[in-house]
């Protein structure tokens, strides 16, 4: 038989009953945000401190330009074909400040006394004996082939070997250039750099050539004098 409790009865519990505790859940703890970090003081740059930045620089980037690839303007007719008066030209002067001047190369001289600039190219090296003869150039007794000149040399020139630091300049136009068959070798010093880049007029753009001498040079040919004309004078009577 089974009986309900009295609900009158106390309720006891013994030490083997267990005991259910209901644990209340813990409130999460609330983030505050973090603030900004202030950012940091910001100063205006006046209009006429740009405009004096500016100009430092374009005088910084004008004067190295300059030194590196200096501009001149042909005058003269001593390098015709390939040169002409009016022409302007841009010098590289940094091949030269690794390597040395190379035949065929065309190159500015620079002279104090008289003060001039000239336009030549170069056709003898240090160490090499250079002569002119018959119409040709010879190094070390061996003939230059030279298409770009204006017309073969009408001139001679003995041998004469260069020096290590000595350089032979002629001009395309050679006889009507004022060059080394003139004047003699120039030395290194007196060499500023190489024509690069023809800019001016614009009919005439465009990167001064390698002159290249893998050919052999032609046979000059002997010029035939023509023997005078013979005159009969009659007798006298």
């Amino acid at each position: 038989m089974i009986s309900e409790p009295d609900s009158a009865a106390p309720l006891s519990f013994d030490d083997d009953t267990p005991i259910i505790q209901e644990m209340e859940e813990a409130a999460p703890e609330q983030v505050l945000p973090t603030p900004p970090l202030p950012l940091p003081p910001v100063r205006t740059r006046s209009f006429w401190r740009d405009m004096l930045d500016t100009v430092i620089m374009v005088v910084a980037i004008y004067t190295l330009v300059n030194l590196v690839a200096p501009r001149y303007i042909v005058e003269g007719a001593s390098m015709q074909p390939n040169f002409h008066t009016g022409e302007w030209i841009i010098v590289n002067r940094l091949p030269y400040l690794v390597s040395q001047p190379q035949r065929g190369d065309v190159v500015i001289l620079d002279f104090e006394d008289p003060q001039e600039d000239l336009i030549k190219r170069v056709i003898g090296l240090p160490g090499e004996t250079v002569e002119i003869h018959g119409g040709l150039v010879y190094i070390d007794g061996v003939p230059l082939n030279e298409p770009y000149i204006k017309a073969a040399p009408n001139y001679t020139k003995e041998a004469i070997t260069l020096g290590p630091d000595e350089y032979y300049v002629l001009g395309d136009n050679r006889n009507n250039s004022r060059d080394s068959h003139a004047f003699g070798p120039v030395t290194r010093d007196h060499i500023i750099g190489r024509a690069w880049l023809i800019y001016w007029p614009p009919p005439n753009w465009g990167a001064v050539p390698a002159q290249g001498y893998s050919e052999p040079a032609p046979t000059p040919t002997p010029t035939a004098t023509p023997l005078p004309t013979p005159t009969y004078a009659p007798p006298a009577p």
